[in-house]
């Protein structure tokens, strides 16, 4: 295990001490060089997942109740619509800098339980995944900023549905809408 991993774990089990569960857990990262939107043409700005545990039909996790796929695809697609919501300034299909929301697919072979994100998911933790275009250096600070906002716009739209209720109430298969990353199965 990783520095960076152990933390994690620790922090999370903190919380779970302390509230008896955690309910969402949002993942950050950077995707490196980004590739286009099958179909579509956009660039990708901001890829979202849920866990990758395998089929949804399998009983690999029988052993674990409190695991909830369509709980994170209901996140997921919350975030997805804070970023349709408030990134585009009024109008998100005319927005100059919103680009691309992808998922990412989900191939029987992506079974992926010991990741923070898989491995909370197993305890009951709704998780999302955001995967940000570009890297740090890639970009200039116009661009890291329109990025950064929305990311931020994602995590508003999950944290206003979380506080009012209205997540428990999406449809996760909504998730399936979203334009595919772009690779093959």
């Amino acid at each position: 295990l990783t520095p960076e991993s152990r933390t994690l774990r620790r922090l999370y089990l903190g919380l779970r001490a302390e509230f008896g569960a955690v309910d969402a857990y949002v993942d950050l990262h950077h995707m490196g060089p980004c590739e286009q939107i099958e179909g579509d043409g956009d660039y990708v700005s901001v890829t979202l997942d849920y866990p990758p545990l395998g089929p949804d039909d399998s009983d690999k996790y029988a052993a674990w109740p409190l695991l909830d796929q369509d709980k994170s695809r209901r996140y997921a697609y919350a975030a997805y619509l804070g970023m349709r919501e408030h990134a585009g300034q009024g109008n998100a299909d005319q927005s100059p800098f919103l680009g691309g929301i992808a998922r990412y697919l989900h191939p029987e072979a992506r079974d992926l339980p010991g990741q923070a994100r898989s491995s909370f998911a197993l305890n009951g933790t709704g998780t999302v995944l955001f995967e940000v275009r570009g890297q740090s250096d890639d970009f200039g600070q116009k661009k890291n900023g329109q990025l950064t906002a929305i990311v931020e716009a994602g995590v508003a739209g999950l944290a206003e549905r979380l506080a009012d209720g209205s997540v428990d109430a999406l449809d996760g298969d909504r998730f399936f809408d979203l334009p595919d990353y772009g690779w093959d199965d």
